[in-house]
């Protein structure tokens, strides 16, 4: 498959962060390790019954920093699989931080309005945790615009661990 506009962007963002802070004053890094697994029932498939092959993607960025991330492609119609992982470094304090994810349909030729091809599938904004070290495995409800209100329409598969950074790099 020829690279897309999407995966072109998914290579471009790359930063590396070194912790040179050897002494022990209590000053260290917080990361995130994200792995985002699937999403289930993105899309109603009665709606095109004549569609059998869509990409998806997710945009994902921590709040306030900004930093965003695309992962690959994957095909599937109404559940896309990912499997990937990421490792955020995220700094100090962690009050008020949140991690945004978008699912988007990739390459759409027939909805209005796009000019990069990508269509806002659902968003979901969750809370990260406050205390070190956390894991845990969640799903989340995802919701787009539709008209003047919102459409709750499916739901995206995360695995997060917030800890404290021992690594010499982290992406």
């Amino acid at each position: 498959m020829a690279p897309t506009y999407f995966s072109r962007m998914a290579k471009k963002k790359k930063t590396v962060i070194i912790d040179d802070d050897d002494d022990d004053d209590g000053d260290y890094e917080v990361g995130l390790n994200l792995t985002i697994h699937h999403a289930d029932d993105i899309e109603n498939s009665t709606t095109h019954p004549n569609v059998n092959r869509r990409l998806y993607g997710v945009v994902g960025w921590v709040t306030p920093e900004g930093y965003e991330f695309f992962t690959q492609e994957a095909e599937g119609l109404p559940n896309p699989v990912w499997n990937l992982r990421y490792q955020i470094a995220l700094g100090r304090p962690m009050e008020g931080r949140f991690l945004n994810l978008e699912v988007v349909r990739i390459g759409s030729k027939t909805d209005p309005g796009t000019s990069t091809g990508l269509v806002l599938v659902g968003r979901t904004r969750i809370p990260l945790p406050k205390e070190l070290p956390t894991k845990k495995g969640s799903r989340h409800g995802l919701v787009r615009l539709d008209g003047q209100g919102y459409k709750a329409e499916g739901n995206i598969s995360i695995t997060m661990q917030v800890k404290k950074l021992d690594y010499d790099y982290y992406y």
